[in-house]
C-alpha cells in the first residue's frame, strides 16, 4: 500500500469507501456518457473524488519520518506510470470508435500526461509531497506547502482556467479532448490538495481525532449532508469539476466534503468489509481506467435491447433507472476482466512483486 515502508495489512475500510466512491465514478459517467447530462451527480458530486484523494492522503504515509523522494517516485512509476501508458495505448483504438476521438490527439494527450487526469493528478501529487517530504517533515512545513498549493490550485479553478483565448493556441496547454488539462494535469493536482492534505493529517492524528465507528454517527453526518447538499444545489450553487478545473462556492464544497468524510469514516469502520465494493476498491484504478469504454459498449448493447421491446414499457422504464441499470451492469462486467488482469497480468495493477520479477529478469538494479 506505502512504497517506501513494510507491508501493512490492508484497512478493509478504506477499501470499502473507495469501492462506493468508484461505483459513484461509474454512475457519474453514465450520466456523461449514457444519459442526457447530469441528472442526479450533484447529490455526491462533491465527495466522489474528493473522496479519494483524501483516501490518497491516508495511504501516503503511515510514518512521516520514513517518507522519502526515491520511495514515492518508484511507487508512482509502479502503480501510475508504467499502467497509464500500456493503458492509454490500448485505449487508442476503442477511443477512436466508440468516442469519435482524433488519433493526433490522443497520442498528444498520452505523452503530454493528460489521457487519464485522475490518475496522473494522483501521481503527481505524491511527487508533490514526496518532494515537500524530503526538504523538511515537519508539521509545520508541510501544512505551509498545503497551504501555498491549494492557492495555486484556487488562482487556476477561479482565475486561469476561465479566462479563454491563452491556451487554445497552443496544442501543448490544450487539448479538445482534455480541455481544462494543461500537461502533466498539474492543474487538477493542486486543486486536489486540500482533499489530500485531510487524508494525510488525519492519519497522523486520527488517534486524537477519535471518528468513533457507528452507524448513528454516520447516519447523523450523511443526513446533515443530504439536507445541505439539497440547499446547496437549490441555493448557493456550490460545484466542483475537476477534469474542467472549476469550483464554485469553495468553502461549501469543502464543508460539505468533510461533513461527508465524517460519515464515511463512521460508518465503515463499523462494517469494515462488503465483499463486492472491497474489491472494487482495491483495484480501484483498473476500474477507473475501463469505466468509460464499459459504459460505452454496455449503453448501446443496453439501447439494442431496449429497442427489442414494445414502446409501452421502454417509455415506463425509461429516464434516470436506464443510467443507473447501464452504471452496474458495466460495473458487474468490469469484474471478470480487473480478475484476470490481477491473475495474469499483474504488472498493470502496479503490483510490487510483478515489478521486481521483471526487472530482475531485464538485470535492472531497482528495488521496488
Amino acid at each position: 500500500m506505502e512504497g517506501n515502508s513494510k507491508t501493512i495489512k490492508r484497512k478493509g475500510w478504506l477499501d470499502l469507501i473507495r469501492g462506493i466512491l468508484m461505483c459513484m465514478v461509474f454512475l457519474y459517467h453514465s450520466e456523461v456518457f449514457y444519459g442526457s447530462g447530469h441528472s442526479w451527480s450533484w447529490l455526491f458530486e462533491p465527495i466522489f473524488l474528493t473522496g479519494f484523494f483524501f483516501v490518497s492522503g491516508y495511504l501516503f504515509a503511515s510514518d512521516w519520518n520514513r517518507v522519502t523522494l526515491k520511495g514515492k517516485w518508484l511507487q508512482t512509476v509502479r502503480s501510475i506510470l508504467v499502467p497509464y501508458f500500456i493503458f492509454m495505448a490500448a485505449f487508442i483504438l476503442p477511443k477512436l470508435v466508440l468516442l469519435h476521438y482524433d488519433w493526433k490527439v490522443s497520442v498528444s494527450d498520452i505523452l503530454l500526461l493528460r489521457a487519464s487526469w485522475f490518475v496522473i493528478a494522483t501521481g503527481v501529487i505524491q511527487i508533490m509531497y514526496g518532494l515537500s517530504f524530503h526538504i523538511n517533515k515537519s508539521e509545520g512545513w508541510i501544512a505551509a506547502c498545503s497551504i501555498v498549493y491549494t492557492a495555486i490550485g484556487l488562482i487556476f479553478a477561479l482565475y486561469l482556467m476561465r479566462i479563454t483565448g491563452w491556451r487554445e493556441s497552443s496544442p501543448i496547454l490544450y487539448s479538445p479532448a482534455m480541455p481544462g488539462c494543461l500537461p502533466a494535469c498539474i492543474n487538477q493536482a493542486f486543486l486536489a490538495v486540500p482533499f489530500f492534505t485531510t487524508g494525510l493529517f488525519y492519519r497522523k492524528y486520527e488517534n486524537k481525532i477519535l471518528i468513533k465507528p457507528s452507524y448513528l454517527l454516520g447516519g447523523v453526518f450523511i443526513s446533515l449532508y443530504i439536507a445541505l447538499i439539497i440547499i446547496n444545489h437549490r441555493y448557493i450553487g456550490g460545484s466542483i469539476n475537476f477534469a474542467s478545473c472549476v469550483i464554485d462556492n469553495s468553502v461549501m464544497v469543502y464543508l460539505l466534503f468533510a461533513i461527508a468524510v465524517v460519515s464515511f469514516i463512521a460508518w465503515s469502520q463499523k462494517k469494515d468489509s462488503l465483499l463486492c465494493f472491497n474489491f472494487i476498491g482495491k483495484n480501484s484504478l483498473l476500474f477507473y481506467y475501463f469505466n468509460v469504454i464499459m459504459l460505452r459498449v454496455v449503453g448501446k448493447c443496453y439501447d439494442k435491447g431496449l429497442s427489442l421491446l414494445p414502446n409501452k414499457i421502454t417509455e415506463a422504464w425509461g429516464g434516470y433507472y436506464n443510467e443507473i441499470i447501464v452504471a452496474f451492469i458495466a460495473i458487474a462486467f468490469t469484474f471478470p476482466i480487473v480478475w484476470c488482469i490481477n491473475e495474469y497480468t499483474p504488472l498493470l495493477n502496479g503490483n510490487k512483486a510483478a515489478f521486481q520479477k521483471w526487472t530482475n529478469r531485464l538485470g535492472l538494479n531497482i528495488i521496488w
